[in-house]
Formats: C-alpha cells, structure tokens, sequence
C-alpha cells in the first residue's frame, strides 16, 4: 500500500480505529508466538523428563545389581565361617 492510501485511510475510520487495529494484530501475533514457545518448551521438557526417568531406572538396576552381589558375598562369607568353625574345632 502506497503512502496516500494509508492517509487516506487515516482520514475515513480515524487514528484510534487504525491503532487499535495494529494493536488487535500486535496482539494475535504475540499469542501466536507465545504459543510455539510453548510448544518448544513442552517437547524440551518432555525430552527432559524421559533422561530422568531413564536414569531413575538405571540407577535402581545398579542398586539391584548391587544388592545381589551383597547377599551373594554374605553368603560365601557365611560358608567360610561355618569352614572355619567346623576346620578348627569351634576354636
């Protein structure tokens, strides 16, 4: 649009129509950017939630792994107790 159709424009619906106009556009525009970062921010932290519970379960498959090798020491523990005590004479 030309410079002369602007003003013209100005003069049939007025100054405060034309402004109120751009700010309506100003405003969808915003929202419509507001609502891709959104969108942006929602995948991140989904993304972000999956690594958490990722680790969550690796961590509590070391623990589990760990605990299996705790109970199988205190068994060998335990028979070479009972080796001791049978060998010496409960001495």
């Amino acid at each position: 649009m030309s410079v002369e159709e602007w003003i013209e424009i100005l003069k049939t619906i007025g100054v405060p129509t034309v402004v109120c106009g751009a700010s309506f556009y100003y405003i969808f525009k915003k929202d419509i950017w507001s609502q891709k970062e959104r969108e942006a921010f929602q995948k991140q932290d989904a993304e972000n939630d999956d690594r958490i519970f990722l680790l969550a379960e690796h961590s509590n498959q070391a623990l589990n792994n760990m605990s299996k090798s705790m109970d199988a020491n205190t068994a060998a523990l335990d028979q070479f107790r009972h080796l001791l005590v049978k060998n010496n004479g409960g001495r």
